[in-house]
This record gives structure tokens, C-alpha cells and sequence, in this order.
């Protein structure tokens, strides 16, 4: 595969580059990254001395090595960037001249490196050298040259103002693009494979002690320089890039002590254990002497330690020099050219080809040194023979401080009793209380408080969630979501806690459960954000709907008052309310498969609960958000229909309608509404029936219906609603002058639960509510029942109804959830055009999911007019699967609640055959309908109805051998079906024992009540 087609595949991976990484620390990088399953792009001058550094690398197949010009196509190639390590950090010959050239073609790389790291939203790291920044600060009152003698008028730089410049290029870009980056000064890197400089005092020395020379030391020998091990560099730059809170920060990575030259040639001196000499030469160096500084905030703060000893990396260093060493003498011996390119450099031969040996200077270098000494001293004598000496600095800094401390003491009198000694340890110890204080202390302390608040405001949601309160939910909601980002912002402070106890994974466990749960708050609070605005907006706005018992339509119209500004505010959130949905389920998934926690006596289990009764509600009344702007906020215009149907009076098509109305939005306000009761007067004929609809009215009743004249009521013995939809359009342009985009059907059931949340209604002095609910309206009827005047109370209750709702915003948000879920068992069923509406509110009560199926529906006699019950009926089926898997079935029909039970439809596949229709029930007949055939008969009350069939659908062949067997019990809307099932197999088949079958004398039995529909599904084998 070719490294442009490698690129675009590295997708799949966590990718990282490496710039500038033909080093070994970049090898440790690379191999870092790669062992955790990443991808590593190392880009370099010279790709095939990279190539051959990186030969020990395991998994090539995650390694690309591109030169430098390569940047230039990264960004067309590259199909994912998440880490980019800038190894700047290389500082040999730190005042060598670089031209205007290489400082732009450097600056150049580096831009485009940061343009890169933008586009993709990366993170990077830049590596610089602690040794350049020192020798920065050091000078830093010199131009952009460092007044460095120049011959040539040409203006020249050093990688001094290289790294300079690129330590600024990419801060600025920290503030100007908010690039996550970060940077990192580092000591001298060294060990087994390191990069020796011929330049550098600390490579010639161990180069000197490899070949058993004197050791050359410039000057006194007490500058000092920083190192760190190549492998603790790796380890800091890896966790400097992975610890959160780093981006836009300085960090220094080094070992803590400095090292002098001389401590260095004392090393070497022990490590080899020879008898070298010491000499001290004079520097080369033209600079001024480098001076501390601190470089910057040492990465031990992120949880970075050295592991590697100072000791152990030099002794690295000497045995790899010493391979190098006996290689090059090898080689010379046998007349061969070395192979290290480096090795011209080990005799002490710089890059400018003079002698670097030093063999004369350390002794003139080391006299001058000794005279000096031996002048100060004499000088110090000469001063301690004079009467009165003159005080030192450091004595008049003491006796000044003293002055200050004792004028202070003056105004604060408990200074008095210490003394300066301990006022200075009294300030230690203070500073350390705060460092602990801020960094333990404080965040056990936030932890604590928020943990107070969550179980507090947990309570309250507990009980506001219950009462349904939206706008108090909201606030109690936002407090627990403030305290849980608290928490979740100070937890990782308490990691070094965990780790003094041993006790890490308890950390890792506590940080991950924190974290999953400030996403799933977050998604909470984001919520309540929507339901607010949506509650701010009903609660300032009048849809102008006023009751009025006495009236026609019992209801009318004054001028809708809608706040306009919370209305744009709702349609603002409009877009983002399924999103939001769908971001609540799967953090709440996320959360639920993470263990809870125990925190300072705290149990998250209990918050978690809380938050997951919340999150029911808010799904709910978001929902409902939803379910209101498909119906009224996205429509400009819309009128729907709305049919009371009276289950009680049992039709296939749910019941006979009492009540017929509408309501007609305009621009988001009401501008009509009507509600009426179903009478003679408006109980007026349907003229666009087809023949299918006819013959379905005249199979579904026992009585003579000229279906030439059929009335709206009559309608509803179709057992298909949504066949109907055109014929109720029809008939309210006729006979109300609007056509409704939408019907809505809803039965007597659905009223009864509708109390639920408006309380008992009082009509006439009689107390109507759930319980006891056909025989209240039974009571109201007295004396005068009759279909008119049952369709006149049921109407009114519904008026009552809704005037309620309306009345209480608290109760609106309970409606639409209700009827929303009646829609479930087609108690409420929406017919329309709009997608939008039929997505969210139409029940799938027609489609069916099994090829073989048992439809079931009743008649009741329409002069009914007093049922006490709602309608159920009893259904048993008993099937047996024969050798040729066809299916004999024997089907059992009772009666069960429904009273004035007048025809009994039974609709099955088309494919059922061989009926017996039994002598006892000699009035059963079969109707055939498009893609069913209907066993329809007239039932006698106190006895069964019985028939029995041949099938071969339902049965499926199994790849992993075997069959299943499914069947699909469905009743019409409003009906309930009390169904028991019993299915035995012919001989050399045996069922499958699984969870939710049950099995009694090797056949399969379930029971239930159907409301809607019911999927039975078993599996057998042969």
C-alpha cells in the first residue's frame, strides 16, 4: 500500500505526528502511540535515515516516515489528525548563524503545521530547549541578532530566535484560533542511542572518558545545564499531551537538580574508574554566561516524575559511547572508514576543522583560575586586619530586613514574641497549608457542599417530577446540574488521595461515573431549557377559547392573545427537541452501564434514580413539546376534526360517534371551534361511499341497512378507520363548510382516563369521574334515555374536560401525553395527510407484522343505549401443527362483557381453507374481503360460537435449523380481547424451551388481553 493510500486509511486510528522525529526520543514516542494502537506519521529531512531509525518498531504497519515537503499534502491526504508532537527542542550550537532563509523555510513548516492542527481540532505539543531559553533570558536585552559580531552586513539568525519565534507563532495562536496546544522546555536528552554534538561540553567529555583520555573542562567548570533521560522525555511529552487542563500552558521537563561541568567529569572519573586528569580549558563560548531562569512550570505537576536516575542515564551514555569508540578503532584497525558519520568529531575535531584537543590550554586556564582564588583571599586578610570592617551585602540585607521586621512587629504585636526564624516558618507552613488547602482541602470541601445540594434538590425533583410542577422541576434541575459540573471539575484534584490509599481504580471508577454523569445532567438541563421557554409561552398567552355550557357549540372564540416573543423563543428550540431527546437516551444508557459510586457516604445510585424519574417526565413533556408545535406551532393553517366515539356501543370502527366538532389555527391562534353532539338533525347521510365500504357496513350488521342511504353514524361499522377518512372530509365540507388536515378519534376509555388529570366533573349535581363512569351516565340519561341523549351528556363531560385543561397549564402537559399513549391501543387514532403528524401521533393499529393473523370484532344492536360495561370478549384458539406443517385450528368465541352482543367478525389470512362452521352455530356465513376472508355470523347470548380451519402461513424456516411459528391476535379499536392460546405438534416434533415460552404437556400455552394487538411466537424442531 502506498504512504498516500496508508494516510488516507489512518482513519481508523488515533493518529499522531512526529515533526522533526528522526531522534531517538522520537523513536520512544512513536513506539509509545503505536503499542496503545495508534497511528504515527514521523516527518523528517532525510526519510531513509529516519526509515533505518525506526527499524525496531514492531507494527510498521501503522508508521508512515514522509520528509519534510510533505506537509505541503498533508491536507488533502490526511483524513484524521488528533495529536501533533513539534520536536523544536534540539539546541546544538545555539548562537550558530542560520540564515534569513532557513529561519522562514522553519517558521513556514511550523505555520502549517498549526493551519493543519486547526482544521482537524488536534492537539499539539511544541518541544523546545531549556538551555536556548536560558541563554534567551540570559541576553535578553540584545536585537534580534544578540549584537553577535558579524562580518557580513547580511542579517543572520541562531536557533536561539528560532525557538523564540516558534514558542510565539504558536501561543498566538492559542488566543487568535483557540488551538489546543501546549509547550514544553526541555533539559539536555540523553541516553542509549542519543545524538552526539562535537560542540557540546557534556558529549566531548564522554567521548574523552570512552578512549581513556584527560577530561577537558571549559572555564571553572561550574555552569550548569539540565537533563532528563530519554525515556522519562517520552513518558513527560505523552502525559504533558494527554492531561487534561495543559492547553495553552509552558511546562519544563527535566530532573529537578542541575548538573555543573565539573560534577559531570566527576561522574565519568567513578563510572570508568580510571585515573584520568581533570584539565580546565577556556570556553569558546562568545555569549555571556548563562544564567538560571526559571523555564516554566515543571511537568510533576500534571503527575509527571522521572524514573530514570542521573546516574543510570550517564552510565547509558558511557556504554554506548564506548560501543562507538571500540567500533571506530575496530574499523581504523582493519583500514576501514567508520561508519558513524559523527566520528571525525570524537577526537575533539569541531565543525570549523581546527584542533579541539585543548592539550595546553587546561593549564593555563586552571593557573589563572588558581591565582584568582589565592588574590581574593590575600585581599580578605588584608580586610580582617583593619579595625572596623565594612559589611558585606549579605549582612546588610539581613540587618535592613531586620529593621522592617522589627517596624512591623511594632504594629503587630504578636510578631514580638517570635523571631524572625519562626515568623519564617510560621509563613512556610502557611504557604503549605494553602498549597494543600487549595489543592485538597478546598475540593473535598466543594465536593462535600455539592453533594449536600444534589441529595437537597434531588428530593424536591422527586416530588416535582410526581406533581408534574414544569417550572419548579426546571430550576431544581438546574441546581443539581451546577453541582454536579462542581463536583466534576474539583474530582480530579483528589487523584493524589486515591493513589496514597492504593486505591487508582477506585479513582479512574469514581472520575468515569462523575463524567458520564455531568453529560447526561447536561442533556437534562438542556431540556429544561426547551420545556421552560414552551412554559413561559403558555403561561403568557390566551388561546381565546372560552366555555359556555348553555351554548350550541358549547364553545366559542374571542380575540387569541399570543406572546409573540416566546413563541419565536419556542420555535427557536423547535429543531433541537428530537436531538435533545435522543442525546438524553443515550447518555442515560451511557450512565446505566456504569457502576454507581460511594463518595463521602454518598451513593450516586439514589440521585441516579431521581434523575431517571425526571428523565421520564422530561421525555414525556418534550414529547408532548413536539406532538403541540406538529399540531399547532408549524401549521400557519390548520383545522382538525374531533370525534367522540362511544366504545360502550360497540362498531368495528371503535363505537358509534356521539360527538363531532373542530378547531380552526390560524398563524398559531384559534379562530373557531365547534362541538356538538351526534343527533337526528346533523346525522346526515354520506353520499361517497364505495362498494367495498358498503359491503362491509351490510356484513357488520344483522339488520337491513340500505346502504343506498347510510348515515354518518352508520359509518363506523366499517371496521377500518382510515378507509373512512375521505367519506368524514366530505361530510363536515357538506355539512360544516371546512375541510380538516386532520381527524382525531378518541373514545369513551380514553375520557375516562382524561379525569385522571381533571378531577371528577359535576353535571346536573351528579359527580362524573373514572370510576363508575357509564353508569353516571347512565344516572344523568333517567328517564329520557335515548341515543340523543346519551350523545348530549357525553359531549358535555367532554366540554367539562377540556375547559379544565385549559384552565391549568399543569394540566395541558398531562394531556397530550395521555392521549398520546392511548394511541397505543387505537382508543385514539389520528387520520391524516401531514407526515409529521402521522410520524409522532398515528398508531400502526392496521399493519400487520405475521402472515397469519386473527382479526376479531363485534356489533353491538345499535338501540343500546344504557351499557354498563365497556365491551370484551373471550377468544380461544387451539391449534395443532401437522406433519406437513399445515396448522388445524380450532377457534372459540364468548362473550365476555359486552352486552347486546348483535354480530361477531372474525377476519383471517386469505389463505384459510376447509372451514367447518359446525351444525350447533348454523347462522355463521363467510364474507370475503381483499387479502382476508371473515367468518361473520349473528350471536345468541349465553352460548359459544365455534369454528375450526386449515392454514399453511405462519410458519418460518429457520437457517439455524428448525422453525418459528408466529400469529398475530388483533382487536379493533376499543374492544379488549381476552385471548387463550393452546398449540400441540404432530409426532417427531418437539418445542423449544425459551425464556418466554411456556410449555405445559408438550404444548405451548399463553394468555393475555389484547388491546390493540398481540404477537405470539414460539420455535419447534423436528
Amino acid at each position: 500500500m502506498s504512504e498516500k493510500n496508508k494516510l488516507k486509511s489512518s482513519i481508523k486510528y488515533p493518529t499522531s505526528l512526529i515533526i522533526k522525529g528522526n531522534n531517538f526520543l522520537g523513536v520512544e514516542i512513536a513506539k509509545s502511540l503505536i503499542e496503545q494502537g495508534g497511528y504515527v506519521i514521523v516527518i523528517d529531512q532525510d526519510v531513509e535515515s529516519t526509515l533505518k531509525r525506526y527499524e525496531d518498531v514492531s507494527n510498521k504497519k501503522l508508521l508512515t516516515v514522509l520528509d519534510l515537503t510533505a506537509i505541503d499534502y498533508l491536507d488533502e491526504d490526511l483524513r484524521r489528525l488528533d495529536y501533533v508532537f513539534y520536536l523544536g527542542h534540539e539546541a546544538n550550537g545555539i548562537t550558530n548563524d542560520i540564515s534569513s532563509q532557513e529561519l522562514l523555510q522553519s517558521s513556514n513548516y511550523l505555520d502549517m503545521i498549526i493551519r493543519l492542527t486547526h482544521k482537524f481540532e488536534a492537539k499539539i505539543l511544541l518541544s523546545s530547549s531549556i538551555h536556548a531559553y536560558q541563554a534567551m533570558m540570559t541576553n535578553g536585552n540584545v536585537d534580534t541578532n544578540f549584537e553577535i559580531p558579524r562580518q557580513s552586513s547580511q542579517t543572520m539568525y541562531t536557533q536561539m530566535e528560532i525557538q523564540r519565534y516558534s514558542e510565539s507563532l504558536l501561543l498566538e495562536s492559542v488566543e487568535k484560533f483557540g488551538i489546543d496546544a501546549r509547550i514544553v522546555r526541555m533539559g539536555r536528552v540523553i541516553g542509549k542511542y542519543m545524538d552526539f554534538d562535537p560542540d557540546n561540553s557534556f558529549d566531548k567529555m564522554v567521548f574523552q572518558a570512552a578512549k581513556g583520555e584527560d577530561l577537558s573542562v571549559e572555564s571553572d567548570g561550574l555552569e550548569t545545564n539540565m537533563y532528563i533521560h530519554v525515556l522519562d522525555a517520552a513518558y513527560g511529552l505523552i502525559k504533558a499531551m494527554f492531561t487534561k487542563g495543559t492547553k495553552g500552558k509552558i511546562y519544563s521537563l527535566s530532573n529537578e537538580e542541575e548538573i555543573t561541568d565539573l560534577s559531570i567529569a566527576y561522574k565519568l572519573q567513578e563510572l570508568t574508574g580510571q585515573n584520568s586528569e581533570i584539565k580546565f580549558i577556556d570556553s569558546k563560548n562568545t555569549s555571556f554566561p548563562i544564567k538560571f531562569h526559571k523555564p516554566g512550570i515543571n511537568l510533576s505537576t500534571v503527575g509527571w516524575s522521572p524514573r530514570v536516575s542521573f546516574t543510570r542515564a550517564i552510565s547509558q551514555v558511557m556504554d554506548y559511547a564506548s560501543d562507538i569508540v571500540n567500533k571506530i578503532t575496530e574499523k581504523n584497525e582493519n583500514n576501514e572508514n567508520p561508519e558513524w558519520a559523527g566520528n571525525e568529531n570524537i577526537t575533539g575535531q569541531g565543525q570549523d576543522g581546527q584542533n579541539n584537543d585543548f592539550a595546553d590550554e587546561p593549564k593555563g586556564a586552571l593557573a589563572r583560575l588558581i591565582a584568582e582564588r589565592k588574590a581574593q583571599e590575600k585581599a580578605q586578610a588584608r580586610e580582617r586586619t583593619k579595625k572596623r570592617r565594612q559589611l558585606t551585602t549579605s549582612e546588610k540585607i539581613q540587618r535592613k530586613f531586620q529593621a522592617m521586621y522589627d517596624s512591623m512587629a511594632f504594629k503587630l504585636t504578636f510578631l514580638k514574641k517570635v523571631t524572625i526564624a519562626e515568623a519564617f516558618f510560621y509563613l512556610v507552613l502557611l504557604i503549605i497549608f494553602v498549597i494543600v488547602y487549595i489543592g485538597l482541602i478546598s475540593p473535598v470541601f466543594v465536593i462535600g457542599k455539592n453533594l449536600v445540594q444534589i441529595e437537597y434538590y434531588k428530593n424536591r425533583l422527586d416530588q416535582e417530577a410526581q406533581e408534574g410542577n414544569l417550572s419548579t422541576m426546571s430550576k431544581d434541575m438546574k441546581e443539581i446540574n451546577s453541582s454536579i459540573s462542581d463536583i466534576s471539575n474539583n474530582v480530579e484534584k483528589l487523584e493524589i488521595i486515591f493513589k496514597v490509599f492504593g486505591e487508582e481504580k477506585k479513582f479512574i471508577d469514581v472520575s468515569n461515573h462523575v463524567r458520564y454523569m455531568k453529560l447526561y445532567s447536561d442533556q437534562l438541563y438542556q431540556a429544561s431549557e426547551q420545556m421552560t421557554a414552551f412554559d413561559s409561552y403558555w403561561e403568557n398567552s390566551d388561546l381565546g377559547i372560552t366555555y359556555q355550557p348553555n351554548s350550541e357549540s358549547l364553545f366559542t372564540v374571542t380575540k387569541s392573545d399570543i406572546d409573540t416573543a416566546e413563541l419565536e423563543k419556542v420555535k427557536s428550540y423547535d429543531t433541537r427537541i428530537k436531538s435533545n431527546i435522543d442525546g438524553i437516551r443515550t447518555s442515560s444508557d451511557t450512565l446505566s452501564r456504569n457502576e454507581p459510586v460511594r463518595l463521602f457516604g454518598y451513593n450516586s445510585a439514589d440521585t441516579v434514580e431521581t434523575l431517571k424519574v425526571y428523565e421520564s417526565k422530561t421525555i414525556e413533556i418534550l414529547e408532548m413539546i413536539d406532538n403541540y408545535s406538529d399540531l399547532i406551532i408549524r401549521q400557519n393553517d390548520a383545522t382538525y376534526a374531533i370525534i367522540i366515539q362511544d366504545n360502550s356501543r360497540y362498531t368495528p370502527g371503535g363505537g358509534y360517534p356521539s360527538s363531532i366538532g373542530y378547531i380552526h389555527f390560524q398563524d398559531n391562534k384559534v379562530v373557531d371551534v365547534n362541538l356538538t353532539e351526534l343527533n337526528d338533525t346533523n346525522d346526515n347521510l354520506v353520499q361517497t361511499l364505495t362498494e367495498s365500504e358498503k359491503k362491509q357496513i351490510q356484513a357488520s350488521s344483522s339488520t337491513n341497512v340500505d346502504t343506498g342511504a347510510v348515515n354518518f353514524s352508520e359509518l363506523f361499522l366499517i371496521n377500518d378507520r382510515s378507509e373512512i377518512d375521505d367519506d368524514i372530509r366530505t361530510f363536515y365540507e357538506a355539512n360544516y363548510g371546512v375541510t380538516p388536515d386532520a381527524i382525531f378519534f378518541m373514545d369513551l376509555e380514553t375520557l375516562a382516563k382524561i379525569f385522571d388529570i381533571t378531577g371528577p366533573v359535576e353535571l346536573n349535581q351528579v359527580k362524573v369521574e373514572s370510576d363508575g363512569f357509564l353508569n353516571s351516565i347512565n344516572l344523568l340519561q333517567g328517564n329520557e334515555a335515548s341515543k340523543t341523549k346519551r350523545n348530549e351528556i357525553i359531549t358535555n363531560i367532554f366540554a367539562a374536560q377540556i375547559n379544565s385543561v385549559l384552565k391549568d397549564k399543569n394540566k395541558f402537559y398531562q394531556l397530550l401525553p395521555i392521549l398520546f399513549n392511548s394511541s397505543k391501543s387505537a382508543s385514539v387514532y389520528v387520520e391524516s395527510d401531514d407526515a409529521n403528524i402521522k410520524e409522532e401521533l398515528i398508531s400502526d393499529e392496521n399493519v400487520q407484522i405475521s402472515e397469519d393473523f386473527v382479526h376479531l370484532a363485534v356489533t353491538v344492536d345499535p338501540e343500546l343505549v344504557n351499557p354498563e360495561l365497556f365491551p370484551s370478549i373471550n377468544l380461544k384458539i387451539e391449534d395443532f401443527i401437522n406433519k406437513d406443517l399445515t396448522i388445524t385450528r380450532n377457534v372459540i368465541i364468548t362473550q365476555g362483557s359486552t352486552q347486546d352482543i348483535d354480530r361477531v367478525i372474525t377476519c383471517l389470512p386469505s389463505g384459510a381453507k376447509n372451514f367447518n362452521l359446525k351444525e350447533s352455530d348454523a347462522s355463521l356465513g363467510q364474507t370475503f374481503f381483499e387479502g382476508e376472508v371473515c367468518v361473520v355470523g349473528d350471536y345468541e347470548d349465553g352460548k359459544a360460537m365455534s369454528f375450526s380451519y386449515e392454514l399453511s402461513k405462519g410458519i418460518e424456516n429457520l437457517s439455524s435449523g428448525g422453525y418459528n411459528k408466529s400469529l398475530e391476535i388483533i382487536s379493533s379499536a376499543g374492544l379488549d380481547v381476552i385471548y387463550d392460546y393452546e398449540a400441540g405438534l404432530a409426532s417427531g416434533y418437539s418445542i423449544v424451551e425459551e425464556q418466554n415460552t411456556i410449555i405445559s404437556n408438550q404444548k405451548v400455552i399463553e394468555t393475555g388481553t389484547v388491546e390493540g394487538k398481540e404477537y405470539i411466537t414460539y420455535k419447534f424442531t423436528k
